[in-house]
């Protein structure tokens, strides 16, 4: 572009420097053939206001000319400075894009290693997680539960309610109360629980075992002829159960229980 601009501004100078000559030599020309033409005439001062014409127009050209090389000179100075400092520009944002590139590169590389930092957490959690599971498992497994509670005296009119166990035998884990028979899981989990009634003389007696009030199993101590003396009634359940479930024995049908020692009991342990 600045080649171009020199090129341009040389072809308007040299045009005009050109033409500037054209009408010197003209002007010559006219003089001459007027000096020629009336060399014998008298009148000197046409010819001396000629010749006066002549130098101011000399001077004027003269000075238009030199205005001319000043402008030029100092639209090259102007260029110089321009291509001087747009060179330093953009070796300015060279270097500035190369940081950019250089810093982009390094950015890139720690999102890299941020995500394969991640990854690693990410399974360390997971890693941590499942541990954590074993452990939960082994402590609910290493906490005993288990009771056992028997009748304290026999009833020939006992028909309604919970059956109330009041002697504890074995209570790991305070699970069973003995003011209201009901067992109350401490932890969840897989239990075993066992029933056994013991009909009174000749009489029948069927119970449930519930959770949560809803009956799971059922035994019976059934008395079928005058020779048929106190019948035990046994059965066990296998519940899976969660933390704060309750469980008891509940009448279902018939009257009165015996013990003669822990004959009626409730048991219950986690497995």
């Amino acid at each position: 572009m600045i080649y171009i601009l020199r090129m341009c501004i040389f072809c308007s100078l040299s045009r005009f420097l050109i033409a500037l000559s054209l009408l010197s030599d003209q002007t010559n020309g006219s003089l001459s053939r007027t000096f020629v033409t009336d060399g014998d005439s008298k009148d000197s001062d046409t010819f001396r206001h000629l010749l006066n014409q002549e130098s101011i127009i000399r001077m004027s050209l003269t000075n238009t000319v030199q205005t001319l090389t000043s402008n030029f000179q100092s639209l090259m100075k102007d260029v110089l400075t321009l291509k001087e400092t747009t060179g330093s520009g953009i070796s300015q944002l060279e270097a500035e894009l190369k940081h950019l590139k250089t810093e982009n590169q390094r950015l890139d590389s720690e999102l890299q290693r941020t995500k394969a930092k991640e990854g690693n957490l990410s399974s360390l959690i997971a890693s941590i997680q499942g541990s954590l599971t074993n452990v939960s498992s082994l402590v609910n497994k290493s906490k005993k539960v288990g009771f056992s509670a028997s009748m304290s005296s026999s009833s020939s009119s006992w028909n309604s309610g919970t059956l109330v166990f009041p002697s504890v035998i074995t209570n790991e884990g305070n699970g069973y109360n003995p003011s209201n028979g009901i067992f109350t899981a401490p932890t969840a989990g897989m239990y075993v629980f066992f029933v056994n009634v013991q009909s009174n003389n000749k009489q029948t007696i069927f119970v449930d075992i519930v959770l949560n009030g809803s009956t799971k199993v059922r035994t019976m101590a059934y008395s079928y002829s005058n020779d048929d003396y106190y019948d035990a009634g046994p059965n066990l359940v296998v519940l899976t159960i969660q933390k704060g479930d309750a469980v008891w024995v509940k009448y279902y049908s018939g009257k009165g229980y015996y013990t003669d020692g822990p004959l009626t009991t409730f048991s219950g342990f986690l497995v």
